[in-house]
């Protein structure tokens, strides 16, 4: 694997987020040609309430990034083993080791405590060394809930190159223990400054409650510090989004640049901006985020609520009024609910939603 050593925490976890996760993106499955009618919230109309969902996808979408992101930082530093290693003590909070390594394979385990017992993730990926510069990589990777239970699944495909300027792009696709499919992607290039990453992550999905398939390409500048636990901030605007019908979107990265394939996407005037306490797994306060999307009339706003637990507490609201649309209540993983305004709690699983 080449040397990571200027910026590893963007350059060498990015490259592998995708790259150790990765199998390539197939959008979510079909579920026939006839789109069910949709079912908005009675205190909303149907756009505001496909607004809300949309801007709370892209918000959550960006945890999982960075979430990804970690985990494979793990996997580019256990690759240059030579054999198993044991449990060690990740930089702000849990832990990892790596039971298997045979060549180019290699399996990663990531826990929520210290000690590895609590286990969050298991990788199971093959790294490839192309040119002194260049790498790919396919990884599965299982999730589990703090109880012990199976959240999903991750595959992931993705590609970097070091040479001259970073290059990194992967797409991969999340499926749910419900079977929902959630299609996946990051690309990002290297800038003057080895701190700075101009990045894109990208999600589609369905809502079959809602009768579509939403997706978006968010944009965001990352400025990162010189040592992992050091705090990182990201800025972002405008983003891509696109409304079709049930499994016909997906996250494609041609010419290592994101795109929505399935539908005619647009361009929206929205704005992200946030921080994270350090390029952490488990990020302590100041962690939050915002996304607002003017032209749609929405805002989605996240925080890191407690930093024992590392919960989250998130709310899309309508800014011409004020009012609260959604609210959601997440632990460390991304897992919880979301209460859409007139609707019943709805599960979050791994940061990513589902109705």
């Amino acid at each position: 694997m080449p040397s990571h050593s200027r910026a590893i925490a963007p350059i060498a976890a990015l490259a592998t987020i995708l790259a150790l996760t990765a199998c390539s993106a197939a959008g979510p499955t079909a579920t026939g040609s006839a789109t069910p009618t949709a079912h908005p919230s009675p205190a909303i109309s149907e756009a505001l309430d496909l607004a809300a969902h949309s801007v709370a996808q892209e918000g959550l979408a960006i945890a999982l990034a960075s979430n990804v992101l970690q985990t494979q930082l793990a996997l580019v530093d256990y690759s240059g083993d030579s054999g198993p290693q044991a449990c060690k003590t990740l930089t702000g909070g849990g832990s990892s080791s790596m039971p298997v390594i045979s060549g180019t394979s290699l399996t990663v385990d990531t826990f929520y405590d210290t000690a590895c017992t609590q286990k969050y993730l298991t990788q199971q990926a093959n790294v490839t060394t192309g040119s002194a510069d260049s790498a790919s990589a396919t990884s599965t990777a299982t999730y589990f809930s703090k109880a012990g239970a199976t959240l999903g699944v991750l595959t992931t495909t993705a590609t970097a190159s070091f040479a001259d300027t970073l290059q990194l792009s992967g797409t991969g696709t999340f499926t749910s223990t419900a079977g929902q499919k959630s299609s996946l992607g990051l690309a990002c290039q290297g800038t003057s400054s080895d701190t700075v990453l101009d990045c894109q992550g990208g999600i589609a999905q369905d809502f079959v409650g809602l009768g579509h398939s939403l997706g978006s390409i968010t944009p965001l500048v990352l400025t990162v510090g010189s040592a992992v636990s050091d705090p990182i901030t990201f800025t972002g605007s405008g983003r891509t989004t696109t409304t079709a019908g049930l499994g016909a979107l997906s996250v494609t990265a041609p010419g290592g640049m994101l795109a929505l394939a399935g539908a005619a996407s647009q361009q929206t005037a929205a704005t992200t901006t946030g921080q994270a306490g350090g390029f952490v797994l488990f990020p302590a306060t100041p962690t939050g985020w915002t996304v607002t999307d003017q032209p749609n009339d929405v805002m989605f706003s996240i925080s890191v609520i407690d930093n024992t637990t590392r919960a989250l507490a998130a709310t899309v609201t309508q800014l011409s009024t004020r009012k609260v649309l959604a609210t959601l209540s997440l632990d460390q993983s991304g897992t919880g609910t979301v209460t859409y305004l007139g609707q019943k709690p709805a599960p979050v699983t791994s940061w990513l939603l589902s109705r």
